[in-house]
């Protein structure tokens, strides 16, 4: 799931992105309850219930994901739902230590080099923001996006 700051989720965006991928606008940039929930029954709970026995997730404190509808189908899901200490989750959530903090040591780099290949842009164009991050190692650098512009 990709978040963009916007009211609108564009077709340019989506070019080049991870196969799969769902695109959604978000007023402030952060999820609130409604896109959690949407991360939740869209993207999470179907894999989840193709395993069998009890399952476990790991959440911050973060009041969006206090949702009674995730409370619920996790109950009836056989999902047990952990939060841990508030101000926590940086040091202790899994997916923070293992996959993205070394994330955004790679995005850092790539938004490091796009400023010093184009000193005059203010920040990268949506539009060109599904490529940089699969410049990661391993992953082969894709054709330009039609229609984008620098």
């Amino acid at each position: 799931m990709t978040l963009s700051k916007a009211v609108n989720v564009y077709d340019g965006w989506k070019l080049n992105g991870p196969k799969k991928c769902k695109y959604y606008p978000s007023k402030s940039g952060w999820m609130d309850m409604f896109l959690f929930e949407k991360w939740f029954v869209e993207l999470l709970l179907p894999r989840l219930k193709r395993r069998a026995g009890k399952k476990l997730i790991i959440g911050d404190n973060l009041a969006s994901h206090i949702s009674p509808t995730v409370i619920k189908l996790c109950k009836a899901n056989n999902i047990a739902f952990v939060c841990l200490s508030p101000n926590s989750a940086n040091k202790l959530q899994p997916l923070d230590v293992a996959v993205f903090t070394p994330l955004k040591k790679a995005w850092r780099q790539v938004l490091t080099t796009f400023k010093k290949e184009h000193p005059k842009e203010v920040g990268i164009p949506k539009c060109h923001f599904p490529p940089p991050p699969q410049e990661a190692p391993g992953h082969q650098q894709p054709s330009p996006v039609p229609g984008c512009r620098l």
